[in-house]
């Protein structure tokens, strides 16, 4: 299943400890940021991930189809790298939605 291509990249395993700061100085290696978050695990033992976004949809291209799989410069392991999801988390491409909270199929009040 190919990914729509954006700006805004996933990026994941990174170090536990990885800062903002370091993460803006090993990706800027690879293109012009404008924005970018880490998310620190929330259990011991789990890696970091991020969202970073590029000023150019090539720019993430690039980022994903070169780095997904391998190691940045800056970095010691592998990273995961993917176009992040836009809008909502429903992986069902929306039309739809059967019986969930709110919708049609739920008990009438």
């Amino acid at each position: 299943m190919a990914q729509t291509p954006s700006d805004n990249v996933w990026i994941g395993d990174l170090p536990p400890d990885l800062t903002t700061e370091r993460l803006m100085a090993v990706f800027t290696a690879y293109g012009n940021i404008t924005s970018a978050r880490v998310n620190t695990p929330t259990q011991p033992g789990r890696k970091a991930s991020a969202l970073i976004r590029f000023a150019t949809v090539d720019e993430a291209t690039w980022v994903v189809q070169n780095l997904q799989g391998n190691m940045p410069e800056g970095l010691f392991e592998p990273i995961q790298c993917k176009f992040a999801s836009t809008g909502s988390r429903d992986k069902g491409g929306g039309k739809g939605g059967g019986a969930t909270a709110g919708g049609a199929g739920g008990a009438a009040k």
